[in-house]
Order: structure tokens, then C-alpha cells, then sequence
């Protein structure tokens, strides 16, 4: 029942849609006015909206190519943006149609290549012909956490989800296919998995990573030191901080 009224707002959301400038906030209420919503934002609210929407073609970064793996909605396309980036090259795989269209809505220009587990050196093949000016490739993502996370008391890790070795197995591809290209990998999922958990991790992502040309560390990045928003996360990179 919990689970269910959590999924409710999902059902009327649409991840499609544009950033509204209105701000609602609702709480109960025993004289009314229980809802209130903004009548305009101020100065520095829309300049930070601006800065979310605003697409500039004179944004560095065409020499990489990110290719999000469980990308979502483009969240780390999302991310090069608000870090100023315009990546020369985007690709893309997700199997939620909502999502990975809400993806390519934002970036018109995203290649999208379906499942993960479905993409092949055939594949990637396709993007040779537009990465001819790329000198680097980033290619990672939140990898699915239900079995990692200690809040699942059945979770069996990498015994029933080992789809963690994707990311590297694509990133093989990609270095294959593009020789001379520099391609580096990051991971994301939850830290509420046990420590050993992240220790297992951390070694069955070196152990796949032998074509590689570094080992990945791990980092732990809570939002909380940089927003008013608590989100504690793993993160594995083999690129340099």
C-alpha cells in the first residue's frame, strides 16, 4: 500500500514537459489556503532558470562523447550542461519509453541504443562516422540498485544482478572501435549498500577492467554539501579528480 501511494504522482506526471516557472508548496490547513503557488520568480530565480534552459553552441566539449548506460531521463547530459559542456556525441541506453523520450525531447541529437544488454561492436559501429573529431569518451551509469541496497533484506547482490559489468563490457567496445580515443568509465549506485558490499563491487569492476587503462577508485558524494538535499550515493571513476 506504502509502495502504491508513493507511485501516485508517477501517474500524473509527465517527464516530457518543460520547467514551469510556478513554485506550488501544500501542506494541511484547519482555516483553508491549505495550497499556495508563486506569482513570479524573483531576479535570481530566473536567472537560474535561464541557465537550466539555455543551449549554447559556443559550449566547449565536442571532443567528447558520453554514452550514458541506464541513462534515465539524460541525467548525466544534464549534469555537462550545467557544467558548461556541449558533448560532441550522445548516446543513450534505456528500455523505459518514457524516459529515454523524454531524454531525446531535451538533446534532439541523442542516439539511442535500446537495451544494454542487446548492444553489440556491430552497434557501436554506428557511431564511427561522427566521432571523427572525439578524443575522449565517458561511458557509465546508475547501475539498478535493488540488490545492492540494504533496505531489501532479500538482496543476493551480484549473485542475481550482474548487470554492473555492462558498463565495462560497452566501454570495451567503444575503445575498440574508436582506437586513439581516451575512454573512461564512471559507476553510480546508492550508498545504502554495506560496506562490503561496495568492496565486492569495487573489485568485480577491476577484475572485468584488464583492456582498461586505469582501475577504478571509489568515492562516496553526499548532495547534502553542495544543495539543501540529503542523497548519499557511490560513486567508481577511473578518472582523474
Amino acid at each position: 500500500m506504502f509502495s502504491l501511494m508513493m507511485c501516485a504522482p508517477f501517474m500524473m506526471m509527465d517527464l516530457r514537459l518543460r520547467t514551469s516557472e510556478m513554485v506550488t508548496a501544500s501542506d494541511a490547513s484547519e482555516e483553508g489556503c491549505g495550497v499556495v503557488r508563486s506569482i513570479h520568480l524573483s531576479t535570481m530565480g530566473k536567472q537560474c532558470l535561464g541557465d537550466m534552459l539555455h543551449f549554447s553552441l559556443e559550449m566547449p566539449g565536442e571532443n567528447i562523447l558520453i554514452f550514458e548506460i541506464f541513462a534515465g531521463i539524460g541525467g548525466l547530459r544534464q549534469a555537462m550542461h550545467l557544467a558548461k559542456l556541449r558533448p560532441g556525441v550522445h548516446a543513450i541506453s534505456e528500455n523505459h519509453g518514457p524516459a529515454w523520450r523524454a531524454c531525446i525531447m531535451a538533446w534532439p541529437k541523442t542516439k539511442h541504443f535500446g537495451d544494454a544488454s542487446e548492444i553489440t561492436e556491430t552497434s557501436i559501429k554506428d557511431l564511427i562516422s561522427e566521432c571523427a573529431h572525439i578524443e575522449y569518451a565517458v561511458c557509465g551509469g546508475g547501475f539498478p540498485c535493488h540488490e545492492f541496497s540494504s533496505l531489501n533484506v532479500d538482496g543476493q547482490g551480484l549473485k542475481k544482478d550482474d548487470r554492473v559489468h555492462l558498463i565495462t563490457k560497452i566501454a570495451k567496445m567503444l575503445k575498440k572501435a574508436l582506437p586513439g580515443v581516451k575512454v573512461k568509465r564512471f559507476y553510480e549506485n546508492t550508498a545504502t549498500m554495506s560496506s562490503t558490499m561496495a568492496t565486492l563491487i569495487t573489485d568485480a569492476i577491476n577484475d572485468d577492467a584488464e583492456e582498461m587503462d586505469d582501475r577504478c577508485q571509489l568515492y562516496v558524494v553526499d548532495s547534502k554539501d553542495l544543495v539543501p538535499n540529503k542523497r548519499r550515493r557511490y560513486y567508481w571513476l577511473d578518472l582523474a579528480l
